[in-house]
Parts: C-alpha cells; sequence; structure tokens
C-alpha cells in the first residue's frame, strides 16, 4: 500500500505527540479514569517518595508488591524508611531488601532471596514480634514490638535508594492477620477489608497523578528524587504493571475524597490594601524550594507568595532560588550570595543594606520604603534547632519540659543572643520600626502553658521556652499571639505542614516593635491556592499585616 506524504506528516504528528503525552508529567492533580494497573519505577540512583507519616507507636503493618529490575540486589535496599525523623523506639526500616533477601530492619531476614520477578512483601509488629511475609507464607520471626514512623518510602538516608517497581504500598496502624493478608494480597482494597478503618495510607498509583494518591485521602505522596543529587533529574515514572497475580485497578470511585480545610488561608488578604500597609511574609522553603523539583517546587513557591499578596518576604533556606523567585515576583531582593541561606524580598524599593555582623547564615536586615514613604527595617533570621531535635525526641518515653529548655539554651538561645547583641542593637538606632521574623527552630512560652496541656495539645507538656522570653525582655511583640492570644483556639502550627509526625509546633515567627506600628492580621500560610497540589515545604510560612503611620 503507497502513503502519500501528507498521510507521513499526519502520522508522524500523531507519533510525536503520542511521545509528549507518554513522557510528560503533567499538573493535573485530579483522579483519571484508570483502566490499566500501573505501578511506578525507581532508579535506585536517587528516586524516592516522601510520605511523613504518624508514628505507629503500638502495632503496625507495611506491605507491598515488589520487583527488582534484575537479578542483582545491592547490599541494601529500603522499600519503607523512617529516614532522619528515626530515634532509637523506633524500627528504621520497617521493611527492606538485604543482598535480595526481604528483611524487617537488621535483623529480621528472610531465608528466600527474591529474583527480578514479582513478589509480595510483608512486615508486622504485633507490639511483641516482628513478623515477615513473603509471597504469603511466614519466612521469619523474632524479638520486636518497635514502633515506626514511615516517613520516606525507596530512600532510607538518601545515600542508598530502591532499584525497581514498587506497586500496592499500604500501611496500617494494627497488625494484620496471615489469613487477612493472603485474602487480600492479590486484589484492590475496597471498605470490605476487615481492618480497612485502621488503613493509614494506600498507593495504588493507577491514576498516575503528580503526587501519589493515598486511598484513604489522607496522605498523598511527594512522589521525587533526592533535591541534592547530580546524578538524575527524573522522579520515579509511572509504567504499566506486569504483575499477573495482582491486576486489579483502581477507579476514581475507588478514592475518598480529602478531608477539605475549614478555612482558605489567603481569604481576605488582597482586600487589605493601602499606602501604609506592609504585608510580611516570614517562610522557610526547605532546601531553595526544590524538595518537589527545582522547576515544580520553585513554581509552586511563587504561586504561594503571590497569592498571599505579601509585600516583603523573609526567606530561609533559599539556597540558589533567590533571582528565580525575585524575577517571578517582579521584587527587588537582598542576599549575601547566590546559594546563601537568607534572602530578604521586597515589593517596594530596598533603601539599605545590613549584613550581620555575628554571622550572615543566621542573620540578615534591609530598609524598605513603603507607598507613603515611611521607611521600616525587616531582619531575617535563622536559629540553629536543639540537638537532639526535640520536635521528634518529644516522641521518646521520659522526654522532659527541661530536655526541651536545655536544648534551647545550648543553642537558638546562643544565636538570638548574639543577633539581637552584635546585628539589631548596632544597626537600629531612632525611630525606624523593626520587624524580624524567620525560622526559629524554637517554641514560645505563650503557647506550651497550662491551657493547652489541659486541652490535649503538644503532648500535654507546660514548657517555659527562654527564646520568646528573650524577645520579648527586648521589647518585641509576638505578631501572631497579639492577633490570635488564645492558643488553644489558634494553634499557629508551622511545624509542619507535611510531617504528619509532628503537628502542633510554632518555630517560625515574626516580631514587631518601634513607634507607628500595629499589627491589624496574622496566618500561617500552609497550602497552595490549588489545595490538590502538595505543599512545597515542611516549614508553613507566617504572614502578619501591619499598618504603619
Amino acid at each position: 500500500m503507497r502513503i502519500n506524504k501528507f498521510s507521513i506528516v499526519v502520522l508522524q504528528v500523531l507519533f510525536s505527540f503520542f511521545v509528549l503525552v507518554s513522557c510528560t508529567r503533567k499538573l493535573d492533580t485530579s483522579l483519571k479514569k484508570a483502566t490499566h494497573n500501573y505501578a511506578l519505577v525507581f532508579d535506585g540512583k536517587d528516586d524516592k517518595i516522601g510520605a511523613y507519616l504518624k508514628p505507629l507507636k503500638q502495632q503496625w503493618t507495611v506491605s507491598a508488591w515488589v520487583k527488582g529490575d534484575d537479578l542483582f540486589w545491592n547490599d541494601m535496599e529500603p522499600i519503607f524508611s523512617s529516614s532522619w525523623s528515626v530515634i532509637p523506639e523506633w524500627e528504621g526500616e520497617p521493611l527492606n531488601i538485604r543482598n535480595g533477601f526481604p528483611a524487617i530492619g537488621n535483623d529480621i531476614i528472610s531465608k528466600k532471596k527474591l529474583d527480578d520477578n514479582w513478589h509480595h512483601l510483608v512486615a508486622v509488629n504485633n507490639g511483641v514480634d516482628f513478623i515477615l511475609y513473603v509471597d504469603g507464607v511466614q519466612e521469619a520471626k523474632g524479638n520486636g514490638g518497635k514502633g515506626t514512623c514511615v516517613y520516606n518510602i525507596g530512600t532510607s538516608n538518601d545515600k542508598i535508594f530502591f532499584d525497581g517497581t514498587l506497586d500496592e504500598l499500604r500501611v496500617w496502624n494494627v497488625a494484620l492477620s496471615k489469613e487477612t493478608i493472603n485474602d487480600w494480597m492479590f486484589r484492590t482494597l475496597n471498605t470490605t477489608h476487615p481492618n480497612y478503618d485502621n488503613l493509614i495510607v494506600a498507593y495504588g498509583f493507577d491514576d498516575q497523578a503528580l503526587d501519589a494518591t493515598d486511598l484513604t485521602g489522607n496522605v498523598n505522596g511527594d512522589i521525587k528524587y533526592y533535591y541534592g543529587s547530580d546524578k538524575t533529574t527524573d522522579t520515579p515514572i509511572y509504567a504499566e504493571n506486569s504483575n499477573s497475580l495482582f491486576q486489579g485497578v483502581y477507579q476514581s470511585s475507588d478514592y475518598k475524597a480529602p478531608v477539605p480545610r475549614k478555612r482558605n488561608v489567603f481569604e481576605g488578604l488582597k482586600d487589605q490594601k493601602g499606602g501604609n500597609i506592609l504585608k510580611v511574609l516570614a517562610w522557610n522553603i526547605w532546601h531553595g524550594g526544590v524538595e518537589s523539583g527545582v522547576d515544580l517546587g520553585r513554581k509552586r513557591v511563587v504561586e504561594i507568595i503571590k497569592e498571599s499578596t505579601a509585600d516583603v518576604v523573609l526567606m530561609v533556606e533559599t539556597y540558589g532560588s533567590a533571582k528565580y523567585i525575585a524575577e517571578a515576583l517582579g521584587f527587588n531582593y537582598y542576599t549575601l550570595g547566590d546559594k546563601d541561606n537568607l534572602c530578604v524580598f521586597s515589593r517596594f524599593p530596598i533603601v539599605d543594606f545590613y549584613p550581620s555582623k555575628y554571622n550572615g547564615f543566621y542573620s540578615l536586615g534591609a530598609k524598605v520604603k513603603m507607598p507613603n514613604n515611611k521607611e521600616v527595617v525587616v531582619w531575617d533570621v535563622w536559629l540553629m534547632y536543639a540537638l537532639p531535635d526535640y520536635t521528634i525526641e518529644i516522641n521518646r518515653p521520659g522526654y522532659t519540659a527541661s530536655d526541651m529548655v536545655k536544648g534551647d539554651n545550648e543553642y537558638p538561645v546562643k544565636n538570638i543572643n548574639e543577633i539581637l547583641k552584635q546585628d539589631i542593637d548596632f544597626y537600629l538606632k531612632g525611630d525606624t520600626p523593626l520587624i524580624l521574623g524567620g525560622d526559629f527552630n524554637a517554641c514560645s512560652h505563650l503557647d506550651w502553658t497550662e491551657e493547652t496541656a489541659m486541652a490535649g495539645l503538644h503532648y500535654g507538656k507546660v514548657v517555659d521556652f527562654p527564646v520568646s522570653k528573650i524577645m520579648f525582655d527586648h521589647n518585641f511583640k509576638d505578631s501572631f499571639r497579639e492577633v490570635k492570644p488564645d492558643p488553644v483556639k489558634n494553634i499557629g502550627a508551622t511545624w509542619s505542614p507535611i510531617m504528619n509526625y509532628c503537628e502542633d509546633f510554632r518555630i517560625d515567627f515574626i516580631y514587631y516593635k518601634g513607634p507607628g506600628i500595629k499589627v491589624l492580621d496574622s496566618r500561617v500560610i500552609d497550602q497552595h491556592p490549588d489545595e490538590l497540589q502538595f505543599f512545597p515545604s515542611d516549614h508553613a510560612g507566617v504572614l502578619s499585616v501591619f499598618e504603619i503611620n
């Protein structure tokens, strides 16, 4: 059969379009109608999923269908991992593969080595023992009972990675029985499962969404590659599943809708305007905002800042993104270097610059000129978090309020004292209002009170945190608590909007002092304008609206 030139051109266009559609990760976050069973392929170099689940301290079950890409297995390939959030009382790698042998942690290891076919792996903690199942058969059992925190999928420490294909990732807060495991390993989940209400998260991947869609509607996963990698720029990719044993397909109706937010954090901000109004956003954007990808992550950061209508941004962990963000916003900016930590962005002219006399990694200031010709000093800070990090350590039995205060005294207290002494006292002269904000990595004594403890917040602890008291001793006001004085009704949590093991810590602040300045509004920015899009940072932002005359 002869084909004319026009037909050839049409075929070429159609082929190009097919390739483009097949190879591009779409930004469409809606559920697509699935017609095939899909899985997720990890390259073994830098691919992972951020899950950031709550600690499972009693019983738990994790399971997955797993396929190696060949017969060779590395010394250790993680499936589920607590990553850096692990503490000794938790199991760090609740499911992994060691030289081809499935394992729970370091010691509970199967005697059956995997080949390059599909296999179903399950790790169970019944509160006393760990039990490992491979293809429905118990392969190992041993003393355990530890809790765990599923933080990452596909990596343990961003140095070693899983190389192969994963599907049907399921996490439960109960120990599943062998009978239940065998009854459900070959089919999709639904509400008839005897432990469906104990399901914490389930990723089926059949909708091929930008972020891994959770069947329960609770916790979508951040599909990405390690931001610090120079090996690839690709995330894990979707591929049609070749598993003949599991061919079930999830449809849109199988997914629970995410729980809607009770409020839109951006509501009303566009209406607050005027020549004497200054909106300041303090935000740690997490490794330059590129955790979700260089392009996608930065794009999300810019979209959130735009929607917030901020005039000034006191940014932390800017790390190479300053120019991109400034140009996208049309803002002026001041940073010490292209890859530096701190950056001050301003919609208005920056009329003076204040490099730190103490340490530029921790402190940076500038003066901006508002439309009413009023000048304001804005200061950006990052304080060192306590070691060990109490946002994790608080999960340990016996961890006390005095432990938290001791950690702050050894780290962030030293930073803020030097910033106030060497920078603020040196530069701030006269009657210029001052707004100081950033990531303090320390909580406030205004939040961890008898009232919050009685309300069940903050692990029931009352803590007299020192950093916030130092700020008050220097006549600063906490803008968020000025507007929302009741910490029970308004926690103001900024750590962390995505890490579900830690939900009620306020460690990012905007303080202010000086003549002619008052705060009108303050709120936490912890969502993208499109609620279905993954929030790009481990810190929420704090936005305060000031009237300055």
